[in-house]
């Protein structure tokens, strides 16, 4: 073989067998705060910019300083293989989490200080969610998934479900009569919705609808979940008890198609993602606010997730060019207003 023809092959091999693509940023969790004193994020980041692929989870802090505003990284961990679902504690001085280490366990990081394991177990764990003392998360046994509530001190741990649950959603409810938990289960090819109680109480199927239930939220006495194209806005006529709840049908409007997550704030705010037939790359959060219907989109990029924490939302949002970005909107005097938006860190701690 030529030499020049040798040479040339060697240093092709050797420059594309060095080479890594870029991986995208991509956003697998995160849970946002606000005491009144601070507004705090955590995200867990998953790319590789330099084509190696990593999880990088942070907190941030929200400051203002000279009248500028912007997100002041507070704490950081590398180690976690990823993170599933992240959950702040009321006065945003720690977070749960479920994370891969060995297996994917419950972990509890309190700023300032290393993450300390909740749970250690061979099943595998996550959908994790703060209730006053207590940790409510998901455990997959075998094929089955289901309900769990551990003290933090660790002393209690109750079962909730058995084999009803499905790994999705897991949204918690505080109130006057006690605590309720709003989850997944599927029956069939239907994907539906159950409650049940923290006390243990047995679960109960609500809301049912032909057709995929799978995205929903809640907020006091309030439930927002879509149906194929359609958004029910639904309140239990007492209590705890959704068996008979009152429903109010929102048909979207005939250019949009629901794609993505639903969120309520309260019974006047409340909508979700669809995708903009005008627009096939562009999804746009469609939602009601005091009766009137309003968009809001991020040109040229697609809303992924959204999620109510509180009185604001968080946002996943993806770029095409450089993978995902996080946002945060609150509700203003007429419209959602967005705090400055949150970027994938630099690799290198």
């Amino acid at each position: 073989m030529n030499k020049k023809i040798l040479f040339l092959l060697i240093g092709f091999f050797g420059f594309f067998g060095c080479y890594k693509p870029t991986i995208p940023w991509q956003i697998t969790a995160s849970s946002i705060v606000d005491t009144g004193q601070h507004v705090r994020a955590a995200v867990n980041w998953k790319g590789g910019p330099d084509g190696t692929p990593i999880n990088i989870t942070v907190i941030y802090e929200l400051n203002i300083d000279d009248n500028q505003t912007n997100w002041q990284p507070i704490a950081r961990h590398d180690n976690w293989k990823n993170v599933q679902s992240i959950d702040f504690s009321e006065d945003g001085s720690f977070v749960v989490l479920a994370a891969d280490s060995k297996n994917r366990d419950i972990w509890i990081w309190e700023i300032g200080k290393l993450p300390v394991e909740f749970t250690s177990n061979k099943d595998i764990e996550g959908d994790v969610t703060l209730i006053q003392d207590s940790i409510a998360f998901r455990k997959k046994e075998g094929k089955a998934h289901n309900l769990f509530v551990k003290s933090l001190n660790g002393l209690d741990n109750k079962r909730l479900t058995n084999g009803s649950s499905t790994r999705w959603n897991l949204k918690a409810s505080e109130r006057e009569e006690g605590v309720v938990l709003l989850h997944n289960v599927r029956s069939r090819m239907n994907i539906g919705l159950s409650t049940v109680g923290i006390d243990g109480s047995k679960p109960q199927r609500v809301f049912d609808e032909d057709g995929p239930e799978v995205s929903f939220d809640i907020a006091g006495n309030y439930v927002v979940f879509s149906n194929e194209n359609n958004w029910f806005l639904c309140s239990p006529e007492a209590g705890m008890d959704f068996s008979n709840p009152v429903c109010i049908k929102n048909d979207a409007p005939s250019a949009f198609g629901w794609i993505g997550d639903v969120f309520i704030i309260n019974q006047d705010l409340y909508g979700g993602i669809v995708a903009d037939e005008s627009s096939p790359n562009g999804n746009i959060l469609l939602y009601v606010f005091n009766n009137q219907i309003y968009e809001f989109a991020y040109e040229n990029n697609v809303i992924k997730h959204v999620k109510s924490e509180g009185d604001k939302l968080s946002l996943s949002i993806n770029n095409p060019m450089f993978g995902d970005f996080f946002a945060i909107l609150k509700m203003g005097e007429f419209e959602l207003e967005e705090l400055p938006v949150i970027y994938a860190p630099e690799s290198d701690s």
